[in-house]
């Protein structure tokens, strides 16, 4: 799934089949904006998919928007604080019944 050209995301089961993992990317586009334009452009889907969520009917679908929501949302000062390294991919591990959407959240070494 691309989000406004700027972010790749992707989910795959877990090799030991307990839960996903998400992926997260930034394309070129995005990296090369300057962090007001990379603000806007959060800002912008993170009110989008707010609008988004308050529409959705399916309760499983509405639940993936959310954990999305909570993941941009978390990585959100990070990215604009200039604390992650935009060229790797953000790899989020969620576990079946934890307290939150984000169970582990890394960049590879």
């Amino acid at each position: 799934m691309l989000i406004k050209d700027s972010i790749n995301l992707h989910s795959s089961d877990k090799k030991d089949g307990n839960g996903k993992e998400i992926y997260i990317g930034f394309t070129e586009d995005f990296r090369q904006k300057d962090m007001e334009e990379q603000k806007s452009v959060l800002d912008s889907y993170l009110a989008e998919l707010e609008n988004d969520i308050k529409a959705e009917k399916d309760s499983t679908t509405r639940e993936g928007m959310m954990m999305i929501h909570s993941i941009v949302a978390e990585i959100y000062q990070h990215i604009l604080s200039g604390q992650l390294d935009l060229e790797e991919d953000l790899v989020v591990d969620v576990e079946p019944d934890t307290s939150g959407p984000i169970d582990t959240l890394r960049q590879p070494s």
